[in-house]
């Protein structure tokens, strides 16, 4: 769970992939993915404690986005996720988020 809360604490987005392996990885190496929101819960519910193993706080897969799908694609589905996998070539080649989209936003208008 240390190593969890560290790497949320340092994410962009308050959502991140759980791999199974070491990258690269390939999509069967995805296992699903761990918000903060719902490891915050857990921890403040006694449902885990921090010395126990991410396992049991696991959310569902993240939803997937071709690398060559446009910018508005991206946005609007984040309108319904956290997390998004850019894919190319069936391998897993970046992640996206909320904040990924508002830098890319302020950027483009300034």
């Amino acid at each position: 769970m240390a190593d969890a809360i560290a790497a949320l604490k340092a994410a962009p987005g308050h959502t991140l992939p759980v791999l199974k392996a070491d990258l690269p990885v390939v999509l069967g190496e995805v296992a699903g993915t761990l918000s903060q929101g719902d490891l915050l819960e857990a921890l403040a519910s006694g449902a885990v404690s921090p010395t126990d193993s991410i396992e049991s706080v696991v959310g569902p897969m993240p939803t997937l986005i071709g690398a060559g799908e446009s910018f508005d694609a991206a946005r609007e589905a984040l309108g319904h996720v956290a997390l998004l996998v850019a894919m190319s070539d069936g391998k897993p080649i970046a992640t996206l988020t909320t904040t990924d989209i508002l830098d890319h936003v302020s950027e483009v208008n300034s």
